[in-house]
């Protein structure tokens, strides 16, 4: 393909000079600039964009010119006489008279055609040239809200969904909208390279061949919380995506186990009842403490900007924030210090829950990555363990804890109370909610009623064509997620107005988003909602903890058109809550008591796993009683001979009995549907039937008297008078169209 050659300077003869007089705009000098680049060959692809912004304001005057014309040509039409406002050309703020404006675009066009050939020549030359790849040099460009040119001539433009300033914002807080050149930056770049050196993460070896050799990049965040105040930290992390399975990581070595929220609750009605005290204790850079490990040796390039020699690369020895298995590392270097050298032993399942005796006392700790719970008994074996810790890893020590993975922590005397104000907070001023009215309940009741309920009535699903669009579903689906983790931790009264609008994440609606919207002014209404653990003097005697453990469990059956039932349950330990769910069924069950028995179930299985973890703390557990309102699930819990036909509820059936008749470690008792808390985990309730079960889900002594006496009283009905002439207790109701 033959190329054009450049135009000439003879070429440019005729384009006319621009007046002196005539004060420049940014299009003429930027002509100007064009005009010497061509004759000194100097046309780079860099002036591509301010080529684009010339022919729009080009393309723009010629549109006013054709539109002043055609006005002027219709006052003069109308014998109306036209008047030359124009100043002298040695008046400032003067605009070029019609002459010099038809002599701009004539230069402009040259230019633009001269701009074009140009192109063309630099394009088909960097083909003919190989040009080498320095991985030092790639960085991730910056995000702009307008349009940009790469250094490859690629145009590049933010998307629609990011040119939100607020989520711009957002974006930036920990990426690159910083001031390099500042001292507080820079410090914290070179504060994080001086660790890399006195923990020995690297060491520089020549760039192997045949090897794939990763890169980095900074994280920059900026800490401000009441703990570590305000503090620049830069990071400087792998790109860890980059790496390729059973080279330079094993499928089999990437997960790390972290503790869970229920754990955390037992230790604090755990450290309540018997007076212990709760330290807080924070890792420096955990990664880089443990050891890399990896099917082949691991390389990554120096970030740009630290000296190296040439054509050297760093290898790395440990375990560099980014990288696949760095968690796991960190678990497993961890877990060995604990066992191997401070001899704790591993108590829960998860195992991430440590304990160690001495001398009768003991101390327990919960590992979440750098994090660390710790629960002791005296300060002598707490001040022994922290400094047996500190010949294998640096810390700090936070002191009587306050703040963990988000949740406040209050003390009083003989109580304990955990909250979320500050993420809720700053979640409501972020979706602006604050000034908007008051809401009693978190979701309002579902009035929609499900067309073919009759047999004999079919129907196809309609489809909801009022879908969010990209950014908004993005929005809807970050304050669910935001929801979701307070309603885990510290907020029960939520749980299931967060189950409703998880269940909408992939497709959400503009009604989603509105109901997200009302339980977030629910939320501004009890931002102070939070959870109490109090000591109970009946249960510590003997320096044995006589433990109680409480089941609720309840279960809606099939109220959405998908026949999926709900399943709710909620577990105390000592009267203290501790763990709660509301979840959907996977299977669609056929009948109320088979839902109320699968939800039993998954009741029971949690509650059997937190028993174990309370005995291997050596706490004695006194009782284990679960609690429904299903009086065939309750009955049939306690018959020998009691099956079913469907096998996944003949074996649920068949595992409560064994804990119930054979293991004689739990018990089934029926409780009136009023009385069972569990029920506000399964349906939207109004404001005086919800805020009466939220009351008694956190205040369990107001009513615990009551709540014996019932069950006193409705002990004979339960197994005896509810047979209905259909059975007898040995063979009690049981029948197909009842389960």
């Amino acid at each position: 393909m033959d190329i054009p050659p450049l135009a000439s300077s003879a070429d440019l003869t005729q384009v006319p000079p621009l007046d002196d007089n005539i004060i420049s705009t940014p299009t003429h000098d930027f002509q100007r600039e064009i005009i010497n680049g061509i004759e000194n060959n100097e046309v780079t692809l860099s002036n591509q964009k301010n080529l684009d912004n010339m022919e729009i304001d080009i393309n723009k005057s010629n549109i006013n010119n054709d539109i002043n014309t055609s006005n002027e040509d219709n006052r003069k039409s109308n014998g109306e006489h036209i008047q030359n406002d124009q100043p002298s050309t040695g008046e400032a703020g003067i605009r070029p008279i019609k002459s010099e404006i038809e002599e701009d675009e004539k230069c402009s066009d040259i230019s633009q055609k001269s701009m074009e050939q140009a192109a063309k020549r630099q394009k088909s030359s960097s083909k003919s040239k190989k040009k080498t790849y320095n991985p030092r040099d790639f960085h991730t460009p910056k995000m702009h809200s307008e349009q940009y040119i790469t250094r490859s001539g690629r145009k590049i433009k933010t998307p629609e969904k990011y040119e939100d300033e607020m989520y711009i914002e957002q974006i930036y807080t920990i990426a690159d909208k910083i001031n390099f050149n500042d001292k507080c930056w820079i410090d914290a770049r070179q504060e994080e390279l001086d660790r890399f050196k006195n923990l020995e993460v690297y060491e520089e070896v020549p760039i192997p061949t045949n090897k794939k050799i990763l890169t980095c990049r900074w994280v920059n965040t900026i800490k401000n919380d009441s703990l570590k105040k305000m503090k620049y930290k830069s990071r400087l992390v792998a790109r860890g995506f980059t790496q390729r399975a059973n080279h330079e990581f094993d499928w089999t070595e990437l997960y790390a186990p972290v503790t869970t929220l229920t754990n955390i609750r037992i230790l604090l009605n755990l450290a309540i009842n018997k007076d212990y005290k709760i330290n807080h204790l924070d890792i420096k850079c955990a990664y880089l403490n443990s050891k890399i490990t990896s099917p082949e040796d691991i390389y990554m390039y120096a970030p740009i900007g630290v000296s190296i020699r040439p054509n050297y690369c760093w290898k790395l020895k440990k375990a560099v924030y980014g990288l696949r298995q760095s968690g796991w590392c960190w678990y497993k270097m961890l877990s060995k210090i604990l066992i191997e050298e401070l001899k704790f032993k591993i108590v829960d399942v998860n195992q991430t829950v440590f304990l160690r005796e001495e001398n009768n006392e003991i101390i327990i700790i919960s590992i979440y990555v750098d994090d660390i719970f710790t629960v002791y008994s005296n300060d002598k074996i707490y001040n022994n363990f922290t400094s047996n810790l500190k010949n294998f890893v640096e810390f700090k020590d936070l002191g009587l804890i306050s703040e963990f993975l988000g949740i406040q922590f209050e003390h009083t005397n003989n109580k304990i109370r955990i909250h979320q104000p500050k993420f809720l907070q700053e979640l409501i001023n972020n979706c602006d909610v604050k000034h908007l009215d008051k809401k009693y309940i978190p979701i309002i009741k579902d009035n929609e009623k499900v067309k073919g309920s009759k047999v004999s009535v079919f129907y196809e699903k309609e489809q909801d064509t009022n879908l969010l669009n990209d950014y908004d579903k993005r929005k809807y689906q970050s304050i669910t997620g935001s929801l979701l983790w307070a309603a885990n931790n510290t907020r029960p009264d939520i749980c299931f107005a967060v189950f409703v609008l998880a269940s909408k994440g992939c497709n959400p609606t503009i009604k989603d988003l509105d109901n997200a919207y009302y339980c977030l002014k629910y939320i501004n209404h009890t931002i102070d909602f939070g959870i109490e653990y109090i000591k109970r003097d009946h249960v510590y005697t003997d320096k044995l903890l006589n433990s109680e453990i409480e089941i609720f469990a309840d279960a809606s059956f099939a109220p959405k058109s998908d026949r999926h039932s709900v399943s709710g349950k909620i577990i105390y330990i000592d009267k203290n809550l501790i763990s709660w769910n509301s979840k959907k069924q996977r299977i669609t069950e056929l009948s109320t008591a088979a839902a109320e028995m699968h939800s039993l179930t998954l009741a029971v299985e949690e509650a059997i796993n937190i028993r174990k973890f309370l005995i291997s703390l050596e706490c004695n557990v006194k009782d284990c009683i679960a609690r429904t309102d299903n009086s065939v699930v309750a009955q049939n819990s306690n018959n020998i001979n009691a099956r079913h036909s469907k096998k996944i509820i003949d074996t649920n059936l068949s595992y409560i009995k064994d804990l119930v008749l054979d293991l004689k470690i739990l018990k089934v008792i029926w409780i009136p549907s009023k009385e069972n808390l569990a029920d506000i985990f399964t349906k939207a309730m109004g404001k005086t039937q919800f805020e009466d079960l939220k009351t008694r889900l956190l205040q369990k002594d107001s009513y615990q008297e009551l709540l014996y006496l019932i069950q006193m009283d409705l002990h004979e009905f339960v197994f005896h008078d509810n047979l209905d002439k259909k059975g007898s207790v040995e063979n009690p109701l049981m029948t197909q169209n009842e389960i």
